[in-house]
Parts: structure tokens; sequence; C-alpha cells
């Protein structure tokens, strides 16, 4: 909610664009892989593992629909179905690797788990890709430079979208509990 519709509106039809929110998609993943492993390390240690590995996923999966994102603003249909396939045959092959050749009580939750980091790590090839780049380029695409205003006006656009979206998911979230209740 927010971040599709500022990569769509700035970004569709302006790879310069794209470039630089790819540039913030790598650098969002760096600042949430740090906040994350820590607190997942902590955590995971006082609660559970598997709540670590949940902490641990969430920059992947951040990554990954900020990735799918970019590649749908630069009209790349092929590119995004390989993304698609690559995160839903992942998740099918290591929960049915889990759970057929472990005894874990949490295979399901592992195979899911692993599916989240090989997405992440497949919008690492993607993302470069599709502005135009090697995943070799990366360096280049960290070096981005944005022009005065960019986010701010990017923030403002995103920010009534992201409000409303998170409105609408607790009310759903409230709505579930209130049928199963």
């Amino acid at each position: 909610f927010g971040a599709n519709q500022v990569i769509q509106k700035y970004g569709a039809g302006n790879e310069e664009n794209r470039k630089r929110f790819a540039a913030l998609a790598f650098y969002l993943f760096g600042i949430l892989f740090v906040i994350c492993t820590i607190l997942g390390a902590i955590l995971g240690f006082a609660i559970s593992p598997v709540v670590a590995m949940g902490l641990f996923g969430t920059p992947f999966v951040v990554l990954w629909w900020w990735g799918r994102y970019l590649i749908r603003a630069g009209l790349d249909a092929k590119r995004e179905a390989k993304m698609l396939f690559a995160a839903s045959i992942s998740n099918s092959v290591l929960q049915f690797g889990f759970l057929t050749f472990t005894d874990y009580e949490d295979a399901l939750i592992y195979g899911d788990f692993g599916a989240l980091v090989l997405g992440g790590l497949v919008t690492f090839i993607a993302v470069p890709h599709t502005i135009g780049l090697r995943m070799r380029e990366l360096p280049h695409i960290l070096r981005t430079q944005f022009p005065p205003g960019f986010l701010k006006e990017s923030l403002r656009f995103a920010s009534p979208i992201w409000i409303a979206g998170q409105i609408y998911t607790a009310a759903a979230s409230a709505q579930q509990l209130w049928i199963r209740g």
C-alpha cells in the first residue's frame, strides 16, 4: 500500500526514477536487515527460533515486493512472471523437502522461510536487469543521486495511500477476529 503506487506514478516510463527507487529498495533492505537480524537474535533466544526466522525473513519479503513493483513499472511482464514463478516454486519445493525428508515440527515454516530468503535473493538479480544493468553493477545503483525533493514528494504522495491501506488491513483483521470469535 503506497509503495506500488508511488513507484508506478514516478517510475513508469522513467528509467532514472526506477533506478532511484531500486537504490531506495536496496537501502531499505540493508536497514531492515540489520534491525530485524538484531531483533530476531534477541527474540529468537527469548521466545522462539520461529520468531527469529520471521523477523530475519522480513527484509527479503520487502525487497521482493519492491522489486516486483519496479519490474511492473518497467512493463516487464515476462520478468515479473519469472520472479513470481521462482518464489512460488521455491516455496513448494522447500516445504515439500522439509515435510518429506525431516521430522521437524515446524517444517512448513522452515520451507516458507527458505522461500522468503530465496525470493529476496532472486530480487537482487531481477531488479538490476529491469533497469538495464547487471547484478555486479549494484554499487552503481547504490550511488544513484536523488534530486532535491524527490523523496519528500514521493512520501507526500504515498502517505495517504499507505495510511488507507493500514486502516483497511486493521479493519479486515478485526472482521476476521469477529467472524471467528
